[in-house]
């Protein structure tokens, strides 16, 4: 993939996180930065945003001061499904909304969440299905509230 790729794709996973664009945007240069070192010029594989996303959990999941950004819930901007989908994901606690990315948004096994986690892959997955269970309850009563 190219340069302008990777980095969107960096920080689509930083603003999945957050939801705030300028705590993405650092810790999208964060976990760059720490990975850089390992990166050649040129394309780059996909491997490396792995690495990346892996590097944007840790940030993440060790850093309090980027998991206290929510959605505002006063909004009242019709909200289409994209935006619903972001809402549900901020309204969980920091490690589902981790595990909710890690598996279900990138596609990544959940055993290797864990290290960044720091917590056993049980855990790990039992905080999975509690997100999905309340990515569930959240989107149906988004769109019970939209449809009245």
């Amino acid at each position: 993939m190219g340069n302008n790729e990777y980095f969107c794709k960096v920080y689509t996973i930083a603003f999945r996180l957050t939801g705030e664009e300028r705590i993405a945007s650092q810790m999208s240069v964060l976990a760059i930065e720490n990975i850089a070192p390992k990166m050649n010029t040129g394309d780059i594989p996909s491997i490396v945003l792995k690495d990346t996303a892996m590097e944007i959990m840790k940030i993440f999941l060790s850093e309090p001061d980027f998991q206290t950004f929510y959605f505002n819930k006063t909004s009242n901007d019709t909200v289409s499904q994209n935006l619903m989908l972001q809402k549900a994901v901020l309204s969980l606690e920091p490690i589902n909304r981790a595990a909710i990315v890690w598996r279900d948004m990138l596609g990544f096994k959940i055993d290797d969440l864990a290290v960044a986690a720091k917590c056993s892959k049980q855990t790990l997955y039992c905080e999975l299905n509690n997100a999905r269970n309340h990515l569930r309850t959240k989107l149906f009563e988004c769109s019970e509230k939209e449809i009245i």
